[in-house]
């Protein structure tokens, strides 16, 4: 057990001697400083809306200082196939917090890029900091690289062995590599020892061919294994390593918020305020694998216009501690409505075909003509949505009828007039909101003499989809008018149901031409029987109609009705359809 101690120890002791022997390396080195050149520093992290660099006082940075931004970027020459390093200024930061190590500081006007860690800020050089000379390392080169009239090649060396190559006539240039492993060691001043593992872990990773990497690898495995801090730590200390905060949530939807957290933890929680909320409610934050910890908001805490917050941990004692903001300075993230694209549905094509025949003189269709009316009518049409223009229908349509007065028909015993009017029309459906709608219809075509027409309206109350009533007329040249009120029953979705009720003096219902009393007059002389030249009278039509769907895009109807003029001079009628839609 001893030896294996006095191991460890032995190893530790190597790895810190190796560590030194880079500070060493990094002292001797002329700083931007020393030289007057320009400042440089990183972007260790995005912290919400501030920015964490790495220069501070210590480096003459002070609050309300200007820094640039620049983006380094590395590029693969595709013909040379060498590696072409430079970088680009993004913007300007203006320091709004100066620590001895590290600042904070926050965009100022426009910056071409967002801000991402590793962004090299850039500043004046400012009053020149001492670096206190290290003690000369335990472990020294084994071989080292002569200065020769061109450049050398560097020669295989043992861990911890750094080999200088010189070129005559060209000033020593800063060891980037060096200069990066400084600032590392400078920022972990006094920081856990988990802390410094993870940091020389990722430096070494993201650095893999450098010369450091093995020293610093090792570093971090000694840290591991002994456990022994190299400052005194504190046992309620919870350090953030990285935090993964939206800038903004989309109202009504879930949202998640991360953090990777060192430390004694034994569990975190999040507190969030909707808008101006007096109170900040609870969620308990889960372990998403070692050090990291989330919490999901639910939809119910996605509303209004913003998000304040902060997250409390907890220590192994029961003990909270503030991690993100506090409750007199929390977080604050925007509320914004999504983008909700929907898909355009679909328009609905429906063709039709329906024949009605209605008798109002008990079927007398003797060859005095009788009373009577055929109508058979299809039409094209195209659903477009519910507000607005709802729908447009063309069609064609036929109608015959014989008719007159009652006088002419039933007492003086004359013909009735023949009356036919084949048109075709164009009909709109008006959605005035969802359930007001407005239907008018043109009609032009033939009639018994020469270019006639006609027209409808119809005000809809409720949906065409759903139940609804109409009420509305029709006039047709040479044939008549017609009041109509109807209902359409949706309750069944297989079943619909039409009730109808008409007020109309159709067939024959205008004033006849002296053509047409002419044809109606019988006999000659004193036995010369003449018609009144009355329109037809009005009549009253009741029209129920069962529909029954085949499937979703059949439909089949039956009506019946009965109508007449008088209790004796009526009769009953018939008809169907047919509905096809895709």
């Amino acid at each position: 057990m001893r030896n294996r101690t006095f191991g460890r120890l032995a190893r530790g002791a190597t790895a810190i001697s190796a560590a030194l022997a880079i500070a060493l390396l990094v002292a001797t080195t002329p700083s931007a400083a020393q030289t007057g050149a320009p400042l440089e520093g990183t972007v260790l992290l995005l912290d919400g809306g501030d920015v964490v660099v790495d220069l501070g006082k210590a480096k003459g940075v002070g609050d309300g200082d200007v820094v640039e931004l620049w983006r380094p970027m590395k590029v693969k020459h595709p013909v040379t196939g060498k590696l072409i390093t430079d970088r680009f200024k993004i913007g300007e930061l203006k320091i709004s917090q100066a620590r001895d190590v590290l600042s904070l500081a926050r965009p100022t006007g426009t910056l071409l890029r967002p801000v991402e860690t590793g962004d090299v800020v850039t500043i004046a050089g400012r009053t020149p900091v001492v670096v206190a000379p290290l003690p000369t390392p335990i472990t020294k080169p084994t071989t080292t690289a002569k200065p020769t009239a061109t450049a050398t090649a560097p020669t295989s060396a043992g861990p911890g062995v750094i080999t200088v190559i010189k070129e005559p006539c060209k000033e020593p240039k800063e060891d980037e590599d060096a200069t990066e492993l400084s600032i590392l060691f400078e920022n972990l001043s006094g920081a856990a020892p988990e802390t410094r593992v993870l940091r020389y872990e990722a430096w070494a990773k993201a650095h893999p061919k450098s010369r450091f990497a093995r020293v610093v690898l090792e570093e971090a495995a000694a840290l591991r294994e002994t456990g022994e801090p190299r400052v005194e730590k504190k046992a309620d200390t919870i350090e953030v390593l990285s935090a993964s905060a939206p800038t903004e949530l989309l109202k009504g939807r879930p949202a998640s918020i991360g953090l990777e957290l060192v430390g004694p933890v034994a569990g975190a929680v999040f507190y969030g305020a909707i808008d101006d909320e007096a109170s900040f409610q609870p969620i308990t934050m889960t372990a998403a694998g070692p050090r990291y910890w989330v919490a999901t908001l639910p939809e119910t805490r996605v509303t209004g216009a913003r998000l304040r917050w902060f997250v409390q941990g907890v220590l192994p004692s029961g003990k909270a501690v503030a991690i993100v903001g506090d409750p007199a300075t929390p977080r604050e993230v925007k509320i914004v409505e999504p983008m909700n694209p929907s898909t355009p549905k679909p328009h609905e094509a429906t063709a039709a075909l329906w024949m009605d025949y209605a008798d109002y003189n008990r079927l007398r269709a003797n060859d005095k003509g009788g009373d009577h009316a055929l109508q058979v009518e299809g039409y094209f049409g195209m659903r477009i949505e519910d507000v607005g223009l709802r729908a447009v229908r063309s069609g064609l349509g036929v109608y015959r009828g014989y008719g007159g007065s009652v006088d002419d028909l039933d007492k003086l015993g004359i013909s009735s007039r023949e009356v036919g009017l084949t048109y075709g029309f164009l009909e709109a459906e008006w959605g005035l909101t969802h359930f007001w709608g407005l239907v008018t219809r043109a009609v032009i075509g033939l009639g018994q003499n020469g270019l006639d027409g006609g027209g409808q309206v119809f005000v809809r109350l409720g949906n065409d989809k759903a139940t609804n009533l109409m009420i509305g007329g029709e006039f047709l040249g040479g044939i008549g008018l017609r009041g109509i009120t109807q209902i359409e029953l949706n309750m069944f979705p297989r079943f619909p149901i039409m009730v109808r009720t008409e007020v109309t003096n159709q067939p024959a219902g205008v004033t006849p031409s002296a053509s047409d009393l002419a044809n109606q007059t019988t006999g000659t002389g004193k036995n010369a029987v003449v018609p009144s030249g009355a329109a037809a009278d009005v009549g009253v039509r009741a029209i129920v109609q069962f529909g029954f769907r085949q499937s979703k895009n059949i439909a089949w109807y039956l009506r019946g009705s009965y109508q007449g003029r008088n209790i004796v001079h009526s009769g009953p009628g018939a008809g169907m359809g047919v509905t096809f839609s895709w």
